[in-house]
């Protein structure tokens, strides 16, 4: 049985619980200062991702986002029940694609509020397997326990409040099921999370979308306290603080497991 339902249209190879969802004004924003950060890239780029060459400005960043792949596949091959995987927040769909080599049993499933990234990976990635959803997580768009995993790649942050977004999630897993939370920082004090909003307000201020700052979130450990769940990947224990003092570079964000209790 599929996991989704009350699909309104399908169009440019994705489908459409309605008209209308999320907010336009944060689809503007967030186009807009992904195309700044030339981060809106082509359909031969997007085939190529996580491995840019060397000569685009963005290969340093995307080896840190392959790290967190090479990790996702030890682990995933090691599950017998990721029969049914939602990644939110999917963009350009690349990491849909890239899972499905170490799940090929699985069904995956993007979804986005992102339109124009969405188009692109159903063009490039859709197939039986691969199905890409426009739609809010907090819409009616999918039957309850449907998922046995649900991964945040990078995308936690666009999510106001993490306790309401891990509740609604927790109602769509699986008896067994995982969330995942790879790529997006994590802060571990009030103060920390203040300086960094501070960031990020001068940072879009700088780009000239100023609105992006009501939409960037961010999240502290402690926001966490009310699941069960376990940092699988520590930027900050003694063995990366090692790499990090003998000067190599190292992922800078969290891998975050949350289990039903």
């Amino acid at each position: 049985m599929k996991p989704y339902k009350n699909i309104a249209k399908k169009e440019h190879g994705v489908l459409y619980p309605g008209d209308k969802c999320g907010s336009e004004i944060f689809e503007e924003n967030y186009l807009d200062v992904r195309k700044k950060e030339g981060r809106l890239l082509s359909d031969e780029f997007v085939r190529m991702l996580p491995h840019l060459p060397e000569s685009h400005p963005l290969h340093k960043e995307w080896l840190h986002r392959a790290a967190t792949l090479n990790r996702f596949y030890t682990y995933l091959s090691s599950l017998k029940k990721a029969s049914t995987v939602l990644d939110l927040g999917c963009g350009n769909g690349w990491f849909c694609v890239k899972l499905k080599s170490v799940i090929p049993q699985a069904n995956l499933y993007g979804l986005d509020v992102n339109k124009a990234e969405l188009i692109q990976a159903a063009k490039l990635f859709s197939n039986d397997q691969i199905v890409f959803l426009h739609g809010d997580i907090f819409e009616d768009i999918f039957e309850t326990g449907s998922f046995d995993i649900i991964i945040l790649n990078s995308s936690i942050q666009y999510f106001p409040d993490v306790k309401i977004l891990l509740n609604r999630l927790l109602e769509l897993l699986s008896n067994n099921g995982e969330i995942h939370i790879l790529d997006s920082p994590f802060y571990s004090s009030g103060k920390q999370q203040k300086e960094a909003k501070i960031r990020s307000h001068d940072y879009f201020t700088s780009m000239g979308v100023e609105g992006m700052t009501e939409y960037y979130h961010h999240h502290t450990y402690n926001s966490l306290r009310d699941f069960s769940f376990r940092i699988l990947y520590n930027p900050k224990s003694i063995r990366n603080s090692l790499i990090k003092i003998s000067g190599k570079k190292i992922n800078p964000f969290p891998w975050i497991r949350v289990t039903k209790s």
